[in-house]
């Protein structure tokens, strides 16, 4: 079951944050990045660790959402999200820090990062669905995602402008605001039970602000190997047809039918293989070879006698 195991943390005006208490061991973390410019520059953020480390390979940190707000001639907005899932081994018994190197932003209270410390997500978690947008209006929005495929997933909206919010999103968000005066950087997040539901995240600003904003949502994959043994026997009936009395001739069809289980809405592959093994057997007795052609000659026929005497 999916869980927020500590509530989010932030650092306005740097991109360094601990947390209150020590993390699970096996907890996924997640680190929101803003940041802000006034000239014409690319924001970046990269490097993400958790106290001086991070996985690697399947539990390397990876960025799961980013969207840039590019210079119009007054400012460049800058939102990303980091998710950094447990390494191997677990995480050390530590609060922190939650670090992620950013380029090119201007540190200020109103940016930086807000941290959150999400329980259940397992070893791989991973993304389902993904909307961002970005404009000039009072009404950021990130649109709205596809509908989520699982129950018990983690759903992140996160926000960065450039003015005064005055509507923070509603339902079923739980919103975090950022320590800034001017909320210029929010972050909120849904733990949905059940799965169908879709996501947008919007608010109000004043006046109109240049923004960034997304939502992502993240599951943990029940699983990755599936093995399944199956075996079938067959025990067909059939009869054998006489040719002139004397030869026997048999055919069998065999059609199975089966269908491969569906887990978590994924039909899953299967193959089967059938190798009927049958025999006809005369009906006078123990079996012969079979003759397909005899020569039509005196020794022939004498031969032919014997062969299918109890015929």
């Amino acid at each position: 079951m999916t869980s927020l195991n500590q509530s989010p943390v932030e650092a306005g005006g740097g991109w360094s944050v601990s947390f209150g208490s020590d993390v699970g061991s096996t907890d996924t973390l997640f680190a929101v990045v803003t940041g802000y410019n006034n000239s014409n520059v690319t924001i970046s953020s990269s490097g993400p660790t958790f106290d001086g480390t991070a996985g690697t390979g399947s539990q390397a940190p990876s960025k799961i959402l980013e969207k840039l707000y590019s210079y119009d001639g007054t400012v460049t907005d800058y939102v990303a999200v980091w998710m950094l899932p447990p390494p191997s081994g677990g995480w050390p018994s530590s609060a922190g820090p939650l670090a992620v190197t950013v380029t090119n932003s201007l540190a200020f209270a109103n940016v930086g990062i807000i941290a959150f410390d999400v329980a259940g997500l397992g070893t791989s978690p991973t993304v389902d669905q993904l909307i961002t947008a970005d404009g000039f209006t009072t009404s950021p929005s990130s649109g709205t995602t596809a509908a989520i495929q699982f129950a018990n997933e983690f759903v992140l909206g996160v926000l960065v402008q450039d003015q005064a919010l005055t509507v923070n999103p509603g339902s079923p968000w739980s919103t975090f605001t950022g320590t800034g005066g001017d909320y210029n950087s929010i972050a909120s997040y849904v733990l949905p039970s059940s799965s169908g539901s879709t996501y947008t995240y919007s608010a109000t600003v004043s006046p109109a602000a240049r923004w960034a904003a997304g939502v992502v949502t993240v599951y943990a994959p029940s699983g990755t190997t599936h093995t399944a043994t199956a075996a079938l026997t067959v025990s067909p009936s059939f009869s054998a047809v006489p040719q002139r009395g004397k030869y026997r001739t048999g055919a069998l069809t065999v059609v199975p039918a089966f269908s491969a289980a569906r887990v978590q809405g994924h039909v899953r592959t299967a193959a089967l293989t059938v190798t009927p093994v049958f025999r006809a057997v005369p009906s006078g007795g123990a079996g012969r070879p079979a003759v397909t052609q005899v020569p039509d000659s005196d020794e022939a026929r004498e031969f032919k006698r014997w062969l299918l005497w109890d015929l």
